[in-house]
């Protein structure tokens, strides 16, 4: 999470990837399957598209034993 949330670069969140990566972000129906195709995403969308004042907190999920993470909206920035 360091190289998307803190050094905002795409390389280097992909290198703490598989040889074969899927990402799929449901909720808006973007990701990509393998290297070159979340490359892109992420320096093409994600990381540009970030908020600089972006914050991750890990947080517990109580009905769970689960945990996840958390993006506070401190911003106002539109997404597309």
């Amino acid at each position: 999470m360091r190289a998307e949330f803190v050094d905002h670069s795409a390389n280097a969140a992909l290198a703490t990837m598989s040889a074969t990566p899927h990402l799929n972000h449901v909720l808006v129906m973007t990701g990509g399957i393998g290297r070159e195709e979340i490359r892109a995403f992420y320096a093409e969308r994600f990381i540009p598209q970030m908020p600089q004042d972006a914050e991750i907190d890990l947080v517990s999920l109580t009905s769970h034993a689960r945990r996840g993470l958390e993006v506070p909206p401190t911003h106002h920035r539109r997404r597309r």
